[in-house]
C-alpha cells in the first residue's frame, strides 16, 4: 500500500526541432527536414504540417512506398483534414494506384469543396489514368478556383507536355511553379525533363544539379541526370555513377536498377555486371516482363541458357497474362528460348478463333 508510482519523465518539447526541420524544409534542404520530422513526430503525432511535409519530402525524394505509409499516418493524425486525404491521393497516385488516388481526392473535397490541392492531385490521378478529359476539367475547377496554387500550375505543365505534347509552354509552367516554390524540387526534376524534350540538354543538367546539391540522395534527380547523361550526352560511365549512388541510396529502386542494365548492357559492354544488375532487378521483385527478357540475355551473353531459359519462361508468361499482350515482345521470348533449345510452355494465339469468337474480324 506504500508503493508509488514512479515520476513520470518529462515529456521533450517538439517546438525546437520542429523549427529546425520547418527552415531546412522552407530552404529546399528535403533530405535535412525528412530526417528531422522523423525524429519528431513521435512526439508529435497530431502535427498535420509535420506529417504532411513528411510525406510529401518522401514522395518528392522518390521514396514512394515509405510514402504512402506516412500518408496513412497523416490521416490518422487528422482524419478532418482535406490535406490530409489530397496528399494520400499524391501518394497512391505516385505508387502506380491512381483510381484509389481518385477516391482518396474526393475524400478530400467533401471535407472541403475548394481544395485546390486536392484537385491538382485528383487531376494528376486522371491523367495516370489516361482519363484525359476529367484531368482537364478537374484541372479547370483547380485554376479556377486558385490560380496561383503551385500544385494546380505542376499539373498544368504536366498536362500541356504528356496530353498536349505542348513542350514549350509545359517548360513555361513549370519554370513558373519553380519561381513560386523554389524549395519543392520535384518540379525542378519536372522542368528537366521538359528541358530534355527541348533538347537543351545542359539546361536539363544544370537544373537536375541544383536539385542534388541541396538534396544529394534525391532518387528522381539521379535518375534523370543518368539518362540525360547516357541519352543526350552519350556518357554511359557518368551516367553509371549517378545510377550508383541512386542504389547506394535506395538499394531495391526499380528504375535505377532497369536503366542501369540498359547502360551497362549497351553502353559499357560490361555483361558481368549488367548480369548482377538484371538479378538484383529480379530480386527486387519486378513485374514486367520486359525486365525478365533483358535478365535472361544476360545470362545468355555469358553463355547460361539454362538460367536464360528460366527466366524467359517466367517472362513469357507475365506477357501472356497482360490485358493487352504484346505480340512482338511474345515473339521475341519465343526466338529465344528456341535458340536456346527449349519449347515454348504454350502457344500464343492473340486472338480468339473466328468460330470460337462468333465475331467476324476485320476486313
Amino acid at each position: 500500500s506504500t508503493i508509488t508510482a514512479p515520476t513520470p519523465l518529462p515529456t521533450a518539447d517538439p517546438g525546437q526541432a520542429l523549427a529546425l526541420a520547418d527552415a531546412a524544409w522552407r530552404r529546399g534542404a528535403v533530405e535535412e527536414a525528412i530526417q528531422l520530422y522523423r525524429e519528431t513526430l513521435p512526439a508529435a503525432p497530431n502535427d498535420l504540417v509535420a506529417h504532411y511535409r513528411y510525406t510529401l519530402g518522401l514522395i518528392m525524394e522518390g521514396r514512394r512506398p515509405e510514402a504512402l505509409v506516412a500518408a496513412e499516418n497523416t490521416i490518422t493524425a487528422n482524419p478532418f483534414s482535406a490535406d490530409a486525404w489530397a496528399i494520400h491521393a499524391l501518394a497512391l497516385d505516385r505508387n502506380d494506384r491512381p483510381r484509389e488516388a481518385i477516391a482518396s481526392a474526393l475524400q478530400a473535397l467533401s471535407i472541403n469543396p475548394r481544395s485546390a490541392r486536392a484537385l491538382a492531385f485528383m487531376a494528376e490521378a486522371y491523367l495516370d489514368a489516361n482519363q484525359i478529359e476529367l484531368a482537364q476539367q478537374t484541372l479547370r475547377r483547380a485554376l479556377e478556383t486558385d490560380p496561383d496554387n503551385v500544385e494546380a500550375r505542376y499539373v498544368n505543365g504536366l498536362f500541356l507536355r504528356d496530353a498536349q505534347y505542348n513542350y514549350p509552354a509545359a517548360r513555361d509552367e513549370f519554370r513558373a511553379a519553380y519561381e513560386d516554390a523554389p524549395n519543392l524540387p520535384y518540379i525542378a526534376v519536372e522542368l528537366a525533363w521538359s528541358e530534355w524534350y527541348l533538347q537543351n540538354y545542359q539546361v536539363a543538367i544544370e537544373v537536375l544539379q541544383d536539385v542534388l546539391e541541396r538534396n544529394p540522395n534525391n532518387l528522381d534527380a539521379l535518375y534523370a541526370i543518368a539518362y540525360v547523361y547516357y541519352q543526350a550526352l552519350g556518357s554511359p560511365a557518368q551516367s553509371e555513377e549517378f545510377l550508383q549512388r541512386c542504389l547506394r541510396a535506395s538499394p531495391e529502386n526499380l528504375a535505377c536498377l532497369r536503366y542501369l542494365g540498359q547502360v551497362q548492357t549497351f553502353g559499357l559492354g560490361n555483361t558481368q555486371g549488367a548480369l548482377q544488375t538484371y538479378q538484383r532487378l529480379i530480386d527486387a521483385g519486378t513485374q514486367r516482363p520486359i525486365d525478365f527478357f533483358y535478365a535472361a540475355r544476360s545470362y545468355i551473353n555469358v553463355g547460361d541458357c539454362a538460367s536464360g531459359i528460366t527466366l524467359l519462361r517466367q517472362g513469357y508468361e507475365l506477357e501472356l497474362a497482360a490485358a493487352s499482350p504484346d505480340v512482338d515482345l511474345l515473339s521475341r521470348f519465343e526466338q529465344n528460348l528456341s535458340d536456346c533449345g527449349a519449347p515454348v510452355s504454350a502457344p500464343f494465339n492473340p486472338l480468339p478463333a473466328a468460330e470460337d469468337s462468333g465475331e467476324v474480324g476485320d476486313a
